[in-house]
Parts: C-alpha cells; sequence; structure tokens
C-alpha cells in the first residue's frame, strides 16, 4: 500500500511511475517505511497464471518500522507482488510526462542504476539481456575456469554429508506414522520452479550405487560463492528462498532427461539440499539461519544445527526468535527443537528468555483469527540475562504469549518485601488461550501478609462478555493501615475477596447481567485494591435481564449487597448504606412520538420490594479515631453504622412508582420552545411513621411543568489569523437557553426515606435556570488534513429556586439538571466550565461553583496538559472544595531523556494544611522488547514509602506500569 497526501502520476513506455510528497507511507506485509517523498517505479509483467507487478521505490528520508528499524537519507526498495498496488492519498494529479525536479532526475537514476547492476536471472527475461558485453565476456571466463576444475579435481570429494550433521539428522527423524487425512504440508514445495544463481557452479555425475551398475542415478549441483536457490509454486502462491555461501542440489535423473539448464529446474527432480556456511532460508511465514542445513525431500525433513528462527507476530506487533542447537522441520510450517530459547529479543544473549529442553513451534492461523506462531515447550525455565529464575514442566500458546505478563518487587516501609507477579494461566497448563479469553495467575508475596494467590479471568465472546476477579490470602498476620486512621491488626485468618460479572446475550433479544462479589472485612480493599475500594462500579450480588427495542426497554432486577457491611467507601460515605430489591421491574418508554410528531411522550413503570441494608460494623473496626467519626459520620468510633439513621424502616417494602411525561416542541421565529408536563405517583404497601414522626401517608403525588426556551446564533470572522495561537478564521456560536418550571408534592421529600434519589428525593417549588454556551471554533492542520476544531468553549448556568427549593439541608455542592429539573439539589447558585485547546499540545479545562446562599465559591478547579515536545509532557490540577476545607495541587511530568530512559513525577499538596500528601518518582528503562521501571513514593497519609521494581514484557495487553506514567498516558 502507498500513501501520501499529495501525488503525481504519469507512464512512460508503458512504466507508470508515481511521486509521492507529505506523509509518505510505504507498507508491505508487517513492514512499514515513512519518508518526506519518494518516487515509485511500477513494471508489469505478465505471466501465465497472474499479472505480477515490480516495484522499485527511492524514499527521501526513509525511516522503517516492524521487524528491524532503519533510517536512511535516501533508500531505494525493490519488491515484487501479484496483488493490486493500492494508492491513499488527499489530492491525486495525472500528468503527462514527468515534472522537472531535482528529487524526481535523481531518483530515476538511482533506479536506472539499480537495473544496471542486477545480475541475476528475472522470471521470462533471459540472463544475457541484462548483462553487458564486457559482463557476458566476464561470465564466459569464470565458466571456462569452472569447466577446467570440473575436469582436474571435484569441488568436493565426497557428497556425503558432515558426520555430526547426518547423525543429528537420524535422531527422531524415522519413518513417521501420519494420518492420511492429515498429511502435513511438503517442508518445500513440491510443485512449480526452483530457480538459482551463482557467481559460480559445477555440474557432477555420480552413479547411484558403488560399482556404477545400473542402479538410480544421482545428479548433483554444486554452487558456489553467494548462491541462491528459489521456490515458486504459482498454483498456492507459496515461494521459499535458500541462501548460502556453498549449496549441493540432489536430483534424480531415472527418466534419461537431460542434465540442469543453467538457470532453472523443476521442483519434482530435486530429492536433498545442502547449505553451508551463513545458510538462510526464508518463506512468507518465517525465516531461518543456520551454519548447516539439510533437506532430506524424499522423506519430507530438515535438520538445522545451531539455528536461529525468525517468525513476525502482526497482533502485538512483535518479532519471535527461535534458538536451538538442533532445529529438526517437519512441515512447512512446523519446526521442532532441542535445547532451544524462546526471545522476542533480537539479540545474540537476549535480556529475558524461554529456555526448553524441547521445543515445538508451528506457523498457523490462531484461536482470535489472526496469523502468528504456536508452541509447545517442555523442561522450561524463565532465564534472566542467561541465568534461570523459573522453573516450569510444560509452557504451551502463541509466541506472542511471555508467560510472565507482570513482574513488580519493591519494599514498603509498614509492611516490608513485596513482590507481587501476573503469569498467562494457559500458558503455564500447557494450553492455548481460546478465543477472546484470557486468564492470568496472580502469585504474590505480601510482607507482613504472607502469600497471595488470585486468578484473572476476562472473556469477550460474540454472544457473551465478563470479567472474573478472585485473591486470597491464605494467611494474614500483617496490619492494614489505611489512609490516617489507626492500624487494624489481623489474626492469621484468611482474607480475600471475588467479583464476579457477565452479560450474556439470549434469545428474542433479551440481554442477561449476572453479578457476584464477597469481601472477606472491611479493609481489605482499601489495602490491597484501592481502586475497587475508592471509584469502581458498587460491588453487588444480582441478576438482570433487559430487553430493549426502538424507544421502549423492559428490566426485571433481583439483588443487593452480600456481605454484613459496606464494601465500598464512596458508599459508606453516602449515602451510608446500599438498597436491597428483589425484586424490581421496570418499563420505560423513551421519545415516543405521538401526534405526528407533535407531542414527545416519556414513561417509566416500576414495581419493587426494596429494603435499606445498613453496615453492622463500626468506624472503629475501619480504624477511625472517635474525633474522625463525629466528624465524618456523626456517630461515635464504637457506634455500629446503622445506628447514623434512626427510624430508618429496615424491613422490605413493597413500592410502586410511575413518571410520566409529555413535551410539546414548537418553532417561535427563531427560538425553539418545549412545553413539558411530568406527573408521577408513588405508593408504599406501609407507612414510615416512625421515620417522619407520625405522618402514616402510604402513597405520594408529585407534578410539575416547565418550558425550555432556545436558539442558536452564529457568525463567521474568516480573515482573523494568528499562528501564535494557532487561529486560521473563526466561528463564533452562541446558544442561550432558559427553563423555567413549578413543582409540587403532596408528601415533602423529607417525609420519605430515600431508597432512590430520583424517585423519593425530587425537588419542589420553582426552578428557574438561564444559561449561555459560547463556543469559538478555527480551522487546523496542514493541507489534507484540515479540520474544525472547538478552540475555546465557555458555560455559564444561573439557577435560582423559591424558599420551598432552598430549605434543603445537607448539600454540600449545588447541581442542576436540565433533562430532569425535578433531581436538582442544592438552592440558589452559579456554575461555569470552560474548555480551551491552546493549541493541538496544550489543553486547559476549568469549573467554579458559586452557592448565593453562603455567598462564597463552593467549588472550583482547574487542569493543564502540555505535550511540549515528544520528549517532555507536563501536566497541573489544582481545586479547592470550601465545605470541605479541601485545597489539593496536583503537578506531575514524564521526560523521556533519551531513546532508552524516561522519568517520570509527580506529587499532590494539600495547601490548606501546607502538608504533602503524595509523591511518586520513576525511572524507566526500555530494553529490547520490555520495560523495567524503578520507582519511589511517599504517600504521607498513610506514613508509608514504598520502593519497587516494575518488570513489564512488550506486546502484552493490561500490562500497567507506573501509575505516573499512566496517568500521562505513555504507556
Amino acid at each position: 500500500m502507498l500513501g501520501a497526501a499529495r501525488a503525481v502520476t504519469w507512464e512512460e513506455d508503458g512504466v507508470r511511475y508515481v511521486r509521492l510528497n507529505d506523509d509518505v507511507r510505504l507498507r508491505v506485509g508487517h513492514y512499514t517505511i515513512e519518508g518526506r517523498r519518494a518516487l515509485v517505479r511500477i513494471d508489469r509483467q505478465d505471466e501465465a497464471v497472474r499479472d505480477i507487478k515490480h516495484l522499485a521505490v527511492v524514499v527521501d528520508r526513509a525511516s522503517s518500522r516492524g521487524g528491524a528499524v532503519a533510517e536512511a537519507e535516501r533508500l531505494l526498495v525493490t519488491l515484487r507482488t501479484r496483488g493490486r498496488v493500492q494508492l491513499k492519498t488527499d489530492l491525486l494529479q495525472r500528468v503527462d510526462a514527468a515534472p522537472p525536479s531535482g528529487f524526481v532526475d535523481a531518483a530515476l537514476g538511482r533506479i536506472g542504476r539499480y537495473f544496471e547492476a542486477l545480475n541475476r536471472p528475472t522470471l521470462g527475461v533471459p540472463r544475457a539481456a541484462l548483462l553487458s558485453p564486457e559482463a557476458l565476456a566476464r561470465r564466459s571466463a569464470r565458466r571456462s575456469v569452472v569447466a577446467a576444475e570440473r575436469q582436474s579435481e571435484p569441488l568436493l570429494p565426497e557428497l556425503a554429508l558432515p558426520a555430526d550433521l547426518a547423525d543429528a539428522g537420524r535422531a527422531d527423524m524415522g519413518e513417521r506414522q501420519v494420518d492420511a487425512e492429515t498429511v502435513p504440508e511438503s517442508i518445500l514445495p513440491t510443485r512449480g520452479t526452483v530457480y538459482y544463481d551463482t557467481a559460480g557452479f559445477a555440474f557432477r555425475f555420480a552413479p547411484g550405487d558403488a560399482d556404477g551398475g545400473d542402479g538410480p542415478r544421482e545428479d548433483a549441483l554444486i554452487l558456489l560463492g553467494p548462491a541462491r536457490l528459489a521456490y515458486q509454486d504459482y498454483d498456492s502462491g507459496r515461494t521459499v528462498t535458500l541462501k548460502a555461501q556453498r549449496m549441493v542440489v540432489y536430483f534424480d535423473r531415472d527418466d534419461g532427461s537431460q542434465p540442469l539448464s543453467p538457470e532453472q529446474v523443476g521442483s519434482e527432480q530435486i530429492t536433498g539440499i545442502y547449505l553451508e556456511d551463513n545458510a538462510v532460508v526464508s518463506s512468507g511465514d518465517y525465516t531461518v539461519r543456520s551454519p548447516r542445513v539439510f533437506y532430506d525431500l524424499k522423506n519430507n525433513r530438515a535438520i538445522l544445527l545451531d539455528a536461529v528462527l525468525y517468525a513476525w507476530d502482526a497482533e502485538p506487533g512483535v518479532p519471535l526468535y527461535v534458538r536451538a542447537e538442533v532445529l529438526r522441520q517437519t512441515a512447512a510450517d512446523r519446526f521442532e527443537g532441542e535445547r532451544a530459547l524462546l526471545t522476542t529479543s533480537e539479540f545474540a544473549e537476549p535480556h529475558l528468555a524461554i529456555g526448553a529442553s524441547r521445543f515445538t513451534a508451528t506457523s498457523k492461523r490462531l484461536v482470535d483469527g489472526s496469523d502468528g506462531v504456536g508452541f509447545s515447550a517442555e523442561g522450561v525455565t524463565l532465564r534472566g540475562q542467561g541465568v534461570p529464575f523459573f522453573y516450569w514442566p510444560v509452557l504451551a500458546g502463541a509466541g506472542r504469549d511471555v508467560p510472565l505478563r507482570r513482574l513488580q518487587v519493591g519494599s514498603e516501609s509498614n509492611s516490608g518485601v513485596q513482590v507481587e507477579t501476573r503469569w498467562d494461566a494457559f500458558a503455564l497448563f500447557g494450553r492455548e488461550a481460546p478465543e477472546g479469553v484470557r486468564l492470568d495467575s496472580l502469585i504474590d508475596y505480601r510482607g507482613e501478609h504472607g502469600l497471595g494467590l488470585g486468578l484473572d479471568l476476562r472473556y469477550n465472546r460474540p454472544e457473551y462478555r465478563g470479567r472474573a476477579l478472585g485473591y486470597l490470602l491464605p494467611q494474614d498476620n500483617g496490619d492494614d493501615e489505611p489512609g490516617g486512621r489507626s492500624a487494624i491488626d489481623q489474626d492469621g485468618d484468611p482474607r480475600g475477596f471475588f467479583q464476579v460479572q457477565h452479560r450474556q446475550r439470549l434469545p428474542g433479544g433479551f440481554d442477561l447481567t449476572v453479578e457476584g462479589a464477597h469481601v472477606s472485612d472491611e479493609t481489605f480493599l482499601e489495602e490491597f485494591y484501592e481502586s475497587l475500594a475508592y471509584t469502581s462500579k458498587p460491588f453487588e450480588t444480582s441478576v438482570n435481564l433487559r430487553k430493549q427495542e426502538d424507544d421502549w426497554a423492559f428490566t426485571a432486577y433481583a439483588g443487593g449487597n452480600s456481605d454484613d457491611f459496606i464494601p465500598q467507601l464512596a458508599q459508606l460515605n453516602a449515602p451510608g448504606y446500599t438498597v436491597d430489591r428483589l425484586p424490581e421491574l421496570n418499563y420505560l418508554v423513551t421519545g415516543r412520538s405521538l401526534l405526528d410528531d407533535r407531542v414527545t411522550y416519556f414513561a417509566d413503570y416500576s414495581i419493587s420490594r426494596v429494603r435499606a441494608d445498613f453496615g453492622d460494623d463500626t468506624p472503629a473496626d475501619r480504624g477511625f479515631s472517635n474525633e474522625q467519626s463525629l466528624e465524618l459520620f456523626g456517630i461515635t468510633a464504637n457506634t455500629r453504622f446503622r445506628d447514623r439513621f434512626p427510624g430508618f424502616p429496615t424491613d422490605y417494602r413493597t413500592r410502586i412508582d410511575t413518571r410520566q411525561e409529555l413535551a410539546v416542541p414548537t418553532q417561535i421565529g427563531a427560538l425553539d420552545v418545549t412545553l413539558f408536563v411530568v406527573g408521577r405517583a408513588t405508593g408504599y404497601d406501609d407507612d414510615f411513621a416512625e421515620f417522619n414522626s407520625g405522618n402514616n401517608d402510604e402513597y405520594r403525588l408529585y407534578g410539575q411543568t416547565g418550558v425550555r426556551i432556545g436558539t442558536e446564533l452564529h457568525r463567521a470572522y474568516r480573515g482573523v489569523a494568528n499562528p501564535l495561537l494557532d487561529i486560521d478564521g473563526l466561528r463564533h456560536v452562541i446558544t442561550p437557553q432558559v427553563t423555567a418550571a413549578y413543582g409540587d408534592a403532596t408528601l415533602p421529600s423529607e417525609s420519605l426515606p430515600t431508597f432512590d434519589a430520583d424517585i423519593e428525593d425530587l425537588a419542589e417549588g420553582g426552578i428557574f435556570r438561564v444559561g449561555l454556551t459560547n463556543t469559538l471554533q478555527t480551522r487546523r492542520g496542514g493541507l489534507g488534513r484540515s479540520r474544525t476544531v472547538d478552540w475555546v468553549r465557555l458555560q455559564t448556568d444561573a439557577v435560582f429556586r423559591t424558599d420551598n427549593g432552598d430549605e434543603v439541608d445537607g448539600v454540600v455542592l449545588p447541581r442542576y439538571f436540565d433533562y430532569r429539573p425535578e433531581l436538582a439539589v442544592g438552592g440558589d447558585h452559579f456554575y461555569t466550565q470552560l474548555l480551551w485547546m491552546v493549541s493541538d499540545t496544550l489543553g486547559v479545562t476549568g469549573d467554579l461553583t458559586h452557592s448565593f446562599e453562603s455567598d462564597e465559591i463552593v467549588q472550583w478547579r482547574v487542569a493543564a496538559e502540555l505535550e511540549r515536545s515528544p520528549r517532555l509532557t507536563l501536566f497541573v490540577n489544582y481545586g479547592e472544595i470550601e465545605p470541605l476545607d479541601s485545597e489539593l495541587l496536583s503537578v506531575g511530568l514524564n521526560y523521556k531523556l533519551t531513546s532508552k530512559y524516561l522519568v517520570g513525577f509527580s506529587r499532590t499538596l494539600d495547601l490548606a494544611t501546607n502538608d504533602s500528601r503524595t509523591t511518586e518518582l520513576a525511572l524507566e528503562r526500555r530494553f529490547s522488547r520490555y520495560r523495567f521501571q524503578i520507582t519511589a513514593s511517599f504517600d504521607e497519609i498513610d506514613d508509608e514509602q514504598t520502593i519497587g521494581i516494575v518488570f513489564i514484557p512488550e506486546g502484552l495487553t493490561g500490562s500497567r506500569g507506573s501509575r505516573v506514567f499512566d496517568t500521562l498516558g505513555t504507556n
């Protein structure tokens, strides 16, 4: 495939030429060559079977990717293809002749010199047609010398193989019993033509028996100098090339055929090939290098000594090398080795390798549909710098599957030495992973906490997908030290957790989602899985059946919390409890058109059995002091969390709820006006007299009506341009919006326990919101890449509520939701948000909320990220939350010192207390096919210092490094 921003093409004497300019790309198989400009010559060759195209490409300022990496000021690339030559360009111009250009003249001269120097047979073209008279004279003299040597003394005294090669070939190379239906493809093509090329050659005849009788006759073709033999089978599209300094080709001549022609032979005549000194065998799937190679084509087998097998795995983009003392080829795509090393490093002494006493590699179509290399091995050792550090009896998988996915070693001041490893479980047990399935084994040493074992299963199949994660500490004698709280002593009991999530497509358009989760104790997630404790989806054990079509959906749900405490801190803080639903049925209608699109209808029907589930634990069980408990939860440290909500019902209640909304959109001049009315009815099977001081109502009616008005104004300023601000024209888009609504209910929200905020906790009274969004758009990008971007976007909202709405207590941050005004929280406030793409490498964002009730800014934050160059990336983030007295400043950077070294830094400061919260440093060294990181972190909240090393093989999905690098996306 050829690609460039601009292209010019012309034709001369039946030859097609293409000049490529800007962002030039040449993609051939797994290789990609990029450059500033290029000239392509395309020659067509008509064959009996199919058309062949010969390409000669000169690339200016070239660099290549895929396999070997190279750079050159001017690079000549030649190739041949039977497929289509594709050209992708933004601008193509056809001309009659070559345009005047110094580069075109130089490139044509380079291609001409290449054809002049070409000294090998070409398909369908006699060798003599490519040689000058002087070259023909030199060839004639060379052949005379070879003929004289042939008559005086044979080039090789015997045609027998060297003893060590013959012995290795006999080992395990006896007659094989093969199922007739699964006969492997021959190691070399058995059809087609074999072409050869060499600096000198000799022809020798040898009788098949010692007496020179009438037995089978065998000829040998002896090639000297850099020799090349090419098998080409046009029927199967298979090509195999053999190269060596010395080569002997054995073939039968029982049929009385004439001696070999000087350029080609039939593949069916060849019975064996011996290659010596820098032998290279390559096909489309693999390349093998070996000092000595012998092909026994009668028995379809080959033996290679001290061999290196190379294959390229396109899916993760990494190579695969197999180095073996003895390598046997038993089929076109199958190699068997002894005393072998498997590695993704091109170095002779790789940094990381898999050693095996016996090894089998097969080029095949993997289960995910991609082409790759499958392998199996016995007597496996993992080796770092040649030193074995792990043993396993068997191993199998794809060549891309290095069994060690991650290794992290560190030391924590509170827990001691930590060793965390992640392994490919399928490879460890000698199995290839099914398509779309990944299973990792976690084997850790957690210092004082002891041994840690886990499994992480992820799968994504056409009809289902999901994840199962489990982790166990069989005997924990350490201490949990959650941030800023007292240590929790463990007494040697087993601890752990598991979480299962599965989604399945069912017949009839239904989707089934099943979840399950359990945690052994209150502080386990905080200690070992912080992301699950603070930011993940709430744990639940549930079943959810869903069907959705067009504008309606039906769900049937049953589930809740299976632990007797709240596992995650976000739920513990607000609302402070979980809700069990056994079951809950919902039917929703979204945006149904009525009366020829004059009315839009929304509906929500639900019936459920709900119960609030409070934790039986206390703040002291989580390490909170008495002072912390009173400040955060309003209870003492030894008071149960369930006692925070006196009078809140703990038994199951049946709840029936329906919400109806009608919206009538219309156009009044340039204004878009939408009138809407909302009605809601909620009923329970019992009252809440204990909760609301004697109010025994068992139902509530709610209604709201309102109007939304909006429009869009825009104006273009085409002459505005500023290189410093990266502006090329401006378009100003103004979107004003106004919403006014009033709602009332037969019961105030405070009279009902809140099982769901969007049902029980509804805003009452009047709500008025006026908003204005200003967007400045400009064009960026060069020729062929021009695009429209939002340069600056500023949103402002002012929300006002009546006295009834302002009486809401306990709201820290006011919020408004225009799609459902009844869900608004807090009183009068002003909110604004700014997004500014200063350039393609610098972005700034910020938002602010000002409460008119307290006449103060309750929260504001600003953040920026700068990609200063491909080497340097920086970020800064500052935010204040006034009610929580929180002022946090985070800064960080990644700097690429060299092509091999990367340094990262991040720090978080609490400006309200003038304290440092966390500091993390990371240094990464990129080796061939893996990354090595050294990290140091200082957590002032936990009073914990951690120093560690992280090892990450290249090409593995889901392999994460230091959080510093993850934050800025350098992985």
